[in-house]
């Protein structure tokens, strides 16, 4: 702290000088004094202020029911901008801006900035998304060749959709024949025009199929005897490696209804049978089923038939895995693989993989996998 005294000696009169000089000295002092108190820090020298900031959003991403999509805003600042929903039943968010849809409806988000010791808080901006919802694909069914079906014995439909779907079956002359809804096994009732239903009910993706219908002719056996060999058999594991489902593509009745079927191993030592009506026979092997091939016999009024030829247990599978994108929301990376296991071989066969990347720049469209050795 500095203390100026300034003092004129000799009496207290007025000053015999002329006003000129006392404008000057004033002048002079005033000057001085002001440059002390600058020199100082006084307070002649303005106070700094926080400067003000704005928000800016980037362009709105599209956003879809049920997915993600990533927001952008700036600080004029260049600070980090946090982010909100004013909609939390539309919309979720982030505080990094990832914003996921609940519900369709206008999905409103806000973007704030709260300052520091050089900068005011910014005012809050929002943007509002529309969340849509993808429109749904076409898909048609087609059948396969209708095959022959006697009184008495069963025969398999078989139908696809253009959308690799699973096919639901149904009849519409019940009093004739009937159908498993998901095998396709016709058994034939009475003689007659049997008709076979295939549906397909859409799902997030495609559009319910129109459905389609095949007509098959119920014909009498030549003449009664027992069943022949179930042909068409596949085999796959069950819920674990403990257990085998067989499904059988279709037995010649014998001319009599066929009642049951009877399951053997190969080689021997397990065994099973179910009545005629069950969708699939399953077999469980105590222990692993692996090493075995299976045969089946039809049973029918006039006794047991000769065995099917053996079938192999080969399980099929999938796997599909998404690698997250931020850049290119809605769309991800996908890779979707698959391949065969034959659990009486203990092979593996048919590996495959595909993977379509999803990027910013020029895309990769598929990558090839395959096994070696």
């Amino acid at each position: 702290m500095f203390t100026s005294i300034f003092s004129i000696p000799g009496p207290a009169r007025p000053w015999p000088w002329p006003k000129a000089a006392h404008r000057a000295l004033a002048l002079v002092l005033g000057t001085g004094l002001a440059g002390l108190l600058s020199a100082c820090g006084g307070g002649l020298a303005p106070a700094a202020l926080a400067k003000s900031q704005t928000l800016q959003f980037g362009p709105a991403p599209a956003l879809f029911l049920g997915q993600s999509a990533q927001l952008s805003a700036t600080a004029s600042s260049g600070l980090s901008v946090s982010f909100s929903s004013l909609t939390p039943a539309v919309c979720q968010v982030l505080d990094t801006g990832r914003v996921t849809a609940l519900n369709t409806g206008s999905c409103v988000v806000a973007a704030n900035q709260a300052g520091n010791a050089d900068y005011q808080p910014a005012p809050q901006l929002t943007q509002s998304l529309s969340v849509q919802t993808q429109g749904l694909a076409a898909q048609s069914i087609r059948f396969g060749t209708a095959p022959a079906l006697t009184l008495g014995g069963s025969a398999t439909v078989t139908a696809m959709a253009s959308s690799g779907l699973a096919v639901r079956y149904g009849s519409l002359t019940p009093q004739v024949c009937t159908v498993d809804a998901t095998r396709g096994l016709v058994q034939g009732l009475a003689l007659g025009s049997c008709t076979v239903t295939a549906d397909q009910a859409g799902n997030d993706l495609y559009a319910a199929a129109a459905q389609v219908t095949q007509t098959l002719a119920v014909s009498p056996a030549s003449s009664q005897g027992v069943p022949e060999a179930p042909t068409g058999l596949k085999a796959r594991l069950g819920t674990d490696a403990r257990t085998v489902v067989i499904s059988i593509g279709g037995t010649g009745s014998g001319g009599s209804p066929i009642t049951a079927y009877q399951v053997s191993s190969v080689p021997a030592g397990l065994s099973a049978s179910v009545n005629a009506g069950a969708s699939a026979i399953q077999v469980s092997c105590g222990g692993s089923c692996a090493g075995y091939a299976w045969v089946v016999n039809a049973v029918n009024a006039q006794g047991t038939g000769p065995a099917s030829e053996p079938v192999q247990v080969i399980t099929d599978y999938q796997v599909i895995t998404t690698f997250y994108e931020p850049q290119t929301q809605p769309n991800n990376s996908i890779f979707t693989g698959s391949f065969s296991f034959n659990s009486t071989t203990r092979s593996v066969s048919g590996l495959s993989g595909l993977l379509t990347e999803s990027m910013t720049d020029t895309p990769m469209t598929t990558v090839p996998l395959s096994r070696q050795g």
